[in-house]
């Protein structure tokens, strides 16, 4: 019984190594393909403007935290009362909570913030 439970280990401890190997031979093959320190690519963004790059400058994205429910035209009158604006902001919600407010002018942008 007890050769029996040797073997068992000696098998057990072939598959480790086995499985030790497998996983070496293939780090070192995802290594070897997807390894590009060598292939230094600059990438310069400075050269690409953005067509909307003026508009999101004058952009809130925030979250709406309330249990409750609100219309896109209620909060947009909240926030008109709020700051004392006659409609000089677009207002939309993107996903649950989550809304977009850009201003006509910057200044109104920076007086918001």
């Amino acid at each position: 019984m007890a050769s029996k439970n040797l073997s068992k280990g000696k098998d057990v401890m072939g598959e480790n190594a086995r499985d030790e190997e497998m996983i070496e031979s293939l780090e070192t093959a995802f290594s070897r393909r997807w390894n590009l320190a060598d292939k230094e690519v600059v990438i310069n963004l400075e050269e690409i403007k953005d067509a909307d790059e003026e508009r999101w400058t004058r952009t809130l994205i925030g979250k709406l935290h309330t249990k409750r429910w609100f219309d896109e035209e209620d909060i947009k009158r909240e926030l008109i009362k709020n700051w004392n604006f006659k409609n000089k902001f677009d207002f939309s919600l993107v996903a649950d909570g989550i809304c977009t407010i850009t201003f006509k002018k910057e200044i109104d942008y920076l007086f918001v913030l």
